[in-house]
C-alpha cells in the first residue's frame, strides 16, 4: 500500500460525486479502506479504479494525502480487490489464497504483497503454507464452507494421504476433533515404527540407518524430526 502525495493527481471518474454519507465516519475514524488506481498518461498521474467516493470525501476533508494500492494489469487489480474487501467483512480464507497465487503469479513476493495490501506477514505467509498443504479435496472443502480455518490448520499437518483417507471417510463437514483424531492415530503409528528399530546397543550406525530409512516414507515436519534423530544417533 502506498501514501500518495497529492489528491490533484489523481483523476476521479466523472466530474461530481457525492460522497456526503462517508464524510462523517471519514472524519471521525479517517480512511479505514485505501483507494485503488493505476498509473496513467496525460494531466493525471492515476486513475482511480475503485474508491472514488472515498477520494471525494477526502478531498472535501481537504485531505493532502490519501492511501492507496497501485496496480499496474487487470489480474493484479481483481487480486487487490478481493483482499481488500475481506478487510471490511467477514474472512473469505479460500478468495484470499486465490488472489495470493494470483498475485505471486505476477511475481509479487510475500512481502511485497504485505506492503500492497497492508495484510501482515504472517497471515500471508500462513495462507501460502496452507494452500501448498492442503491436498486439491481438503482446499475444496475450505472453499464451500465445509472446514473451518481452524480446522484446515489442524488438517494440514497430515500427510496428503491421510488427508485423503480422512476425507473420504467424512459425511458433510469435517471437525477439528476428527482431525484431532486422526493426528493421535499418525503419531501412534509413528511410534510403534521407530518402536521397532533394535535398540542402540546393536549399533548407533544401524539404527541411524533404519531411522534415514523410515525418514524417506515421511514428509514435512516429522521427515525433519526423524533425520535430526538420526544424526544426533551417529554423533554418540
Amino acid at each position: 500500500m502506498q501514501q500518495l502525495e497529492s489528491l490533484h493527481t489523481l483523476d476521479i471518474k466523472g466530474e461530481i460525486c457525492d460522497a456526503s454519507h462517508i464524510i462523517k465516519s471519514i472524519s471521525m475514524i479517517g480512511q479505514r479502506i485505501p483507494i485503488i488506481v493505476t498509473p496513467t498518461e496525460g494531466e493525471y498521474k492515476y486513475k482511480v479504479l475503485d474508491g472514488n467516493r472515498r477520494l471525494c470525501a477526502l478531498k472535501q476533508l481537504s485531505e493532502e494525502k490519501v492511501d492507496a494500492y497501485v496496480v499496474t494489469n487487470t489480474a493484479e487489480y481483481n487480486a487487490i480487490t478481493t483482499l481488500v474487501a475481506n478487510i471490511s467483512r467477514t474472512r473469505n480464507v479460500a478468495a484470499e489464497s486465490d488472489a495470493l497465487v494470483t498475485l505471486q503469479a505476477e511475481g509479487l513476493t510475500a512481502k511485497e504483497i504485505s506492503e500492497q495490501t497492508g495484510l501482515p506477514l504472517r497471515n500471508i505467509t500462513e495462507l501460502v503454507d496452507l494452500r501448498g498443504q492442503l491436498i486439491a479435496k481438503a482446499f475444496t472443502m475450505l472453499r464451500e464452507g465445509n472446514m473451518s480455518l481452524s480446522t484446515a490448520k489442524r488438517l494440514q499437518r497430515l500427510e496428503p494421504n491421510a488427508q485423503e483417507e480422512l476425507i473420504l471417510n467424512t459425511e458433510g463437514r469435517l471437525r477439528g476433533k476428527d482431525v484431532e483424531s486422526a493426528l493421535r492415530a499418525e503419531n501412534n503409528k509413528l511410534l510403534q515404527e521407530i518402536a521397532q528399530i533394535p535398540a542402540v546397543t546393536t549399533g548407533h550406525s544401524i539404527m541411524a540407518s533404519q531411522l534415514d530409512q523410515l525418514a524417506q516414507k515421511l514428509t514435512g515436519e516429522k521427515r525433519k524430526v526423524i533425520i535430526n534423530a538420526a544424526e544426533i544417533i551417529r554423533g554418540l
